[in-house]
């Protein structure tokens, strides 16, 4: 096993909560750890950025999304469009947004150009998986981890820890944390190739009997398709490729006919559902991003 490094803060977690959390810290001349797995190909959901994500990066000393993608990582969100409880559209303009309309993102090139901010802010990025986080009396905490780069377990010291692994909650249950259930909710995630007609630029938000649907086209060539419900609509979906291209199909989400769309992948389900952690924090710990509090997608509620 590695022997311990000593740092001020060790935060589990190297999405956009930790990065930036980690920046900050760094930013206050705080000797910062940044412990997760590496970022891969795998698709991800969670690709919309609100305008005011801006006003939030440049709080954290980075000037504009240009910061962090190229030109082929995201594309201008021109309208959100929802159809609830209804067969017709209503649309909110990205002008009269004063912050704009947002952006669709490839949230994998996000997720690792903010953790490259981090370590170029001075965070050392470990990467690896942790296994058990361990009070160490007034010292602050031990967590072991398995270092991915030595294929070893590894240990590493923080004086504080924050957790930002998200829905997993991997620090704050291991600390006494308990997440408090406010609404179950799963949800159907699946990729579509772009049809050639495709040049929409809005999110699409609808209701159907069993549920709600959203998509966008994201950067790549591809468009994101989101079921929303309960349990045994979204195992309905996921059973296979078909049933979620049938039901995506029915639920006419799109101005045009799409005859045949491709899944990129096969769909899979994921929590979607709202939850909050109690205590946020404690002794030498706290939680943030997801870990903390997570929300309906339908209810992102930017409190900034």
């Amino acid at each position: 096993m590695t022997a311990a490094s000593d740092y001020d803060v060790v935060i589990v977690g190297a999405g956009p909560a930790g990065s930036a959390a980690a920046i900050v810290l760094c930013q206050g001349g705080l000797r910062v750890a940044l412990v997760d797995l590496p970022v891969t190909d795998t698709l991800k959901v969670g690709e919309s950025l609100p305008g005011a994500i801006v006003r939030l990066l440049q709080r954290i000393g980075i000037h504009n999304l240009d910061a962090l993608l190229t030109e082929d990582d995201y594309i201008p969100c021109v309208a959100n469009a929802s159809a609830w409880d209804t067969p017709h559209w209503s649309y909110k303009d990205a002008l009269a947004n004063p912050e704009n309309g947002g952006w669709h993102i490839k949230r994998q090139q996000f997720d690792t150009a903010l953790r490259q901010a981090a370590i170029a802010a001075g965070a050392e990025l470990l990467i690896g998986r942790v296994n058990t986080v361990q009070t160490q009396s007034l010292d602050g905490y031990q967590i072991n981890f398995h270092d991915e780069k030595s294929g070893t377990d590894a240990i590493v010291q923080g004086g504080w820890v924050i957790d930002a692994s998200g829905r997993r909650g991997v620090v704050a249950r291991q600390l006494g944390g308990r997440y408090q259930r406010v609404q179950e909710q799963l949800a159907a995630v699946g990729w579509f190739y772009c049809s050639p007609d495709d040049q929409e630029q809005m999110t699409r938000v609808k209701t159907v009997n069993d549920g709600w649907w959203y998509t966008a086209r994201i950067p790549g060539g591809m468009r994101v398709a989101v079921f929303h419900g309960n349990a045994e609509s979204v195992a309905t979906l996921v059973r296979d490729a078909e049933s979620f291209t049938a039901a995506y199909q029915a639920a006419e989400l799109l101005p045009f006919d799409w005859e045949s769309p491709q899944l990129v992948q096969k769909p899979f389900a994921c929590d979607a559902g709202i939850k909050r952690l109690q205590p946020a924090g404690a002794e030498r710990w706290l939680a943030v991003g997801d870990a903390v509090l997570a929300f309906d997608p339908l209810l992102v509620v930017h409190h900034f």
